[in-house]
């Protein structure tokens, strides 16, 4: 059951995240109780992870922006509030005037059927746009930033999310536009050394999964934020190149220790 679960999406480091406790209990003669006592606490785990994250970005969101954002990240892809989308609701709820531009994201148009959707129900003014029209409105002065998601974050920085993710990042570049990634630390990847297996990853899954997006976070993300990529996690409200994997390292431990905690608390007997 963990390999096809596994096989449905290759390119998330989220679900293999998730998949690994499950294995780890399963190989230690866990028991139905105690699976599902490890699959609550990661799930839990999770939604705290992209609350603080949610909080840190909308603390960097100004009041009158317009957000691009590309894909689908928001609860209904996340077990909590959300990244990209988390942010951007968050910041709506604070009472800040955000509005935003979502891209359709071809192939599979996640933005036009989820992320549009979320963004209304949550009361976020959304205008939905062809992915080839955002060049369009950045030149209009119509954007203030872009936020994405991500779906695999390598060692070094590299990134994964889905394709048209790199022709945003570029028209961000050239427009003078600051491009940030939100992720929790679960997708972060410290196994890989660079986004280069991503890449071939991407192609087993059909393209849809944009490339290793070092060109993204480290070439053309804009001098606004000191010639460096910007990331949210759900430790820290920034992290930058030089410090991504020891960072990474150590979220991916508090994380780690949330969840067995929470598996403990949910094995004691009720008293």
């Amino acid at each position: 059951v963990i390999d096809v679960i596994a096989a449905t999406r290759p390119t998330a480091r989220n679900l293999f995240f998730a998949l690994e406790r499950m294995r780890k209990v399963l190989d230690g003669g866990g028991r139905v109780d105690e699976l599902e006592a490890a699959a609550r606490a990661v799930h839990a785990a999770e939604a705290a992870s992209t609350e603080r994250l949610s909080e840190h970005g909308a603390a960097l969101i100004g009041d009158g922006w317009t957000v691009l954002t590309h894909c689908n990240a928001g609860p209904l892809a996340t077990s909590g509030a959300g990244t990209a989308l988390g942010i951007i609701i968050r910041a709506h709820e604070q009472g800040k005037k955000v509005a935003v531009y979502a891209d359709e994201t071809r192939p599979l148009l996640q933005g036009a059927r989820l992320a549009t959707g979320e963004l209304q129900q949550a009361g976020v003014p959304v205008t939905l746009i062809a992915d080839s029209m955002a060049g369009h409105f950045m030149k209009a002065g119509r954007i203030d930033a872009v936020i994405t998601g991500a779906d695999r974050i390598a060692a070094n920085g590299d990134a994964a999310n889905k394709i048209g993710t790199y022709t945003t990042a570029v028209l961000a570049k050239a427009h003078g536009l600051p491009f940030y990634i939100a992720a929790p630390s679960s997708t972060f990847d410290l196994s890989l050394a660079t986004g280069d297996v991503a890449e071939a990853l991407a192609a087993v899954a059909g393209s849809l999964v944009a490339l290793g997006a070092r060109w993204a976070w480290r070439r053309l993300l804009p001098r606004e934020v000191a010639g460096r990529w910007t990331l949210w996690t759900s430790r820290d409200p920034l992290v930058r190149p030089s410090d991504l994997a020891a960072r990474a390292a150590l979220a991916l431990s508090l994380v780690a220790h949330e969840a067995r905690t929470l598996v403990r608390r949910a094995a004691r007997p009720e008293a």
